[in-house]
């Protein structure tokens, strides 16, 4: 029996007695009857009511449940916690990733860069050069290669990250010092003397990826620089002529093919070759190139 249906049968006896009583007592005795049921209605049932508000001390199966909810609580708090972390690492590499990227396409891209910059940086009558056009067209040549796009993408869909693109100055300056240095490294002038010029060649290589050398003394077999890049070897010639070139130089760079070991020559003057030249490095397959042209090979 519960504490519900112990009570109910309790208040049934008091009802049994009170109404025996009323039916065979006396008036005073009916009187207090009366005055104690009232009474038992008026205390009793609050006393019981508050009783039975009273939390009942929790089981040790509840207090076990308690606690697992709690524990489960504060290891989904840490777990959240650890992946915002997580993703906050992420989310600098990629940062990372996407400004080493930037340096990776300007020094991949410099000779377009190089000429882009020649031709839209201005100078004012005091020294200051406006960068905005091409900052602008920098940025929006940069920004559209593949490799910043699935980066920014990566940072916008996962990290809800905008990747805002610009070039600050400090860059800009250091591209334009570069590209400076390499004007004055590169201008060619009609007086240099030809060991300049060879040297001028070499340099002209190394500018455009190779690792070149002017050679030095008399053992060099008629090769002028020695250029390598990706395991290839390019011996070439450099001549400082006023007039055309002749087959001589042609036939220097075969025999400097065989003494380097090269996997190709080149004959490289800035005022052109002699019909016969032309024909013997046809048919010995030597490139004759102006020194602008360079950067092709």
């Amino acid at each position: 029996m519960n504490d519900d249906e112990r009570f109910a049968y309790q208040w049934i006896g008091y009802v049994t007695v009170f109404l025996v009583m009323i039916w065979f007592g006396s008036g005073f005795e009916k009187n207090l009857i009366a005055y104690i049921f009232v009474w038992l209605v008026l205390n009793a049932i609050p006393i019981y009511g508050f009783i039975e508000s009273m939390p009942s001390p929790p089981t040790q199966a509840e207090l076990d449940r308690r606690k697992l909810y709690e524990d489960s609580k504060i290891q989904r708090e840490k777990e959240r916690q650890d992946e915002k972390k997580i993703k906050e690492k992420e989310k600098k590499q990629l940062i990372r990733n996407y400004k080493k990227e930037v340096n990776k396409i300007i020094n991949e891209e410099f000779d377009t860069i190089r000429n882009a910059y020649l031709k839209l940086v201005s100078t004012n009558a005091f020294g200051k050069k406006n960068y905005e056009n091409f900052r602008n067209e920098l940025i929006d040549f940069i920004k559209e290669k593949p490799q910043l796009l699935s980066i920014a993408n990566n940072l916008k869909t996962k990290h809800k990250y905008e990747m805002g693109f610009t070039i600050p100055d400090e860059l800009l300056d250091e591209i334009g010092d570069v590209i400076d240095k390499e004007n004055q490294k590169d201008n060619f002038t009609p007086d240099m003397s030809p060991r300049d010029y060879e040297i001028f060649c070499a340099s002209q290589f190394k500018k455009f990826g190779w690792k070149a050398e002017a050679t030095v003394g008399s053992g060099d077999q008629g090769v002028d620089v020695v250029a390598k890049k990706k395991g290839l070897i390019l011996v070439a010639q450099c001549k400082k002529f006023s007039k055309p070139v002749p087959n001589k130089a042609v036939q220097e760079v075969v025999a400097g093919i065989k003494f380097y070991n090269a996997d190709s020559g080149v004959v490289i003057a800035p005022n052109g070759f002699t019909k016969s030249a032309e024909k013997l490095a046809a048919a010995n397959n030597i490139q004759l190139i102006h020194h602008s042209e360079i950067k092709n090979l």
